[in-house]
């Protein structure tokens, strides 16, 4: 941060001053400092934490058409005028998307010594079901390991096919064009039963639902399977500089491109900055001085890494011996596609992730931003529901998977699901009468 700010001082004469956040806090954190007023310039919101169309509807952000216009001119560069629409509500810009693997892939990690040592062929593995041999011979035979983690942040083989998430219980099926519940959804309930199946048999640890961190579990190199993380690498490269160890992947998703994930990592600014002109200036300079912003993620030449080749150049293949503990990554603060090539990230990944949004389907829902406003208390209700029930979904710990989501669906009923079905179904027909769709 010293040297951060010794740049900033001579480039912006401004300080930078981080508000680190551990990441089980992060949400509530930042929810009650938007609450109660506090003043801070900067903020991720995303889509799936300190959620952006939340903050906006509670007026926590700043419009920024104007900062944009005046101060952020390499942003709108950058910023493909096609995911704008994903971040703007009634009209104006309220978050910057940090460009980023939007039609994200996500792929099964395997701890390479046990899938060698049992010969596994993961390359033919890309569903849940596929995985069960294997994970029935890690629990005959491993009893020191656990044949598959699942944990409520991040479990591994979770696909919608087809569907547009619109917040965590309402979602769009792209091929019919319908708005469905998270009720409806029978793939991801299909699979819900699968990992059920694989807690009673002893596959998943049987706290999973309790655990926060993948990324800590994954480490700790005492599961045979491993969650995603956070793109798909065929070589294993990516799960192997993650979680420490040799391993292998394959792939089980692609996302479509939709509002949600253009929303995956953006960037905002507060109400409570005391200089939101300021605070442009400084995200358009992580979009223009490549040096700079890697500095900030990737820490001081000779302490935190080494540059293989390229020095003095724009765009140097380094070796980064930063751990994944304290790494800020590229795209929560700005663009992935502007960090230097690394062992975290070769050029031939960031020229391959750049491919798949580019080529990816396009939800023909991008841009809508449904408005909460009108059902805030129901959404509200309903969300603590969601909330409850997702972590002993996604971990298998629901013994009797159809029962228990008609008990959840029951309650979100009482709480007002169809209500916000009919909402979104009325700002949608408006949206698209406006869009010419």
């Amino acid at each position: 941060m010293a040297e951060v700010n010794k740049q900033l001082k001579e480039k912006l004469n401004a300080e930078l001053t981080f508000i680190f956040i551990d990441w089980g806090n992060f949400e509530e954190k930042m929810r009650v400092m938007s609450a109660a007023g506090d003043s801070y310039d900067l903020t991720m919101s995303t889509s799936w934490s300190n959620k952006l169309p939340i903050n906006v509807s509670k007026g926590f952000y700043i419009p920024l058409d104007d900062l944009l216009a005046q101060y952020g001119q390499h942003v709108l560069e950058k910023v493909e005028n096609k995911y704008w629409p994903a971040t703007t509500f009634n009209g104006k810009i309220y978050a910057i998307p940090n460009p980023t693997t939007y039609a994200q892939t996500a792929s099964f990690g395997y701890k390479k010594d046990l899938a060698d040592k049992y010969n596994f062929n993961y390359k033919d593995v890309h569903t849940l079901k596929q995985l069960e041999p294997y994970l029935e011979t890690i629990k005959k035979n491993e009893p020191g390991i656990i044949p598959f983690c699942a944990t409520p942040a991040n479990t591994p083989g979770l696909t919608n096919e087809g569907i547009d998430n619109i917040n965590s219980f309402v979602a769009f099926n792209i091929n019919d064009c319908k708005f469905v519940t998270f009720f409806e959804i029978q793939d991801r309930i299909d699979q819900y039963k699968t990992l059920s199946d694989f807690y009673k048999k002893g596959y998943i640890a049987k706290d999973a639902a309790t655990k926060k961190d993948y990324t800590a579990e994954g480490k700790s190199g005492k599961y045979a399977v491993l969650p995603s993380t956070g793109a798909y690498s065929e070589d294993g490269s990516k799960a192997t500089t993650v979680y420490g160890y040799p391993c292998y992947e394959s792939f089980y998703k692609q996302s479509i491109v939709s509002t949600n994930t253009v929303q995956s990592t953006t960037t905002a600014i507060s109400k409570t900055s005391k200089n939101p002109e300021r605070a442009m200036m400084f995200v358009d300079l992580l979009f223009s001085d490549k040096k700079f912003f890697n500095t900030l993620c990737y820490g001081i030449e000779g302490q935190d890494y080494t540059v293989v080749s390229g020095a003095g150049t724009d765009n140097p293949i380094v070796q980064t011996n930063t751990d994944m503990t304290w790494v800020i990554y590229h795209p929560w603060i700005g663009s992935l596609f502007d960090q230097w090539p690394s062992n975290l990230n070769t050029q031939e990944a960031l020229d391959k992730m750049k491919k798949e949004n580019d080529s990816s389907t396009i939800s023909p829902l991008l841009g809508f931003n449904f408005d909460v406003e009108p059902v805030k208390q129901e959404v509200s209700q309903i969300q603590a529901i969601i909330d409850e029930i997702k972590p002993v979904l996604e971990t298998g710990t629901a013994s009797n998977v159809d029962e228990y989501l008609a008990k959840a669906k029951d309650r979100c009923e009482k709480a007002g699901l169809d209500k916000v079905m009919t909402e979104v179904q009325k700002q949608y027909e408006v949206w698209k009468a406006a869009n010419g769709k």
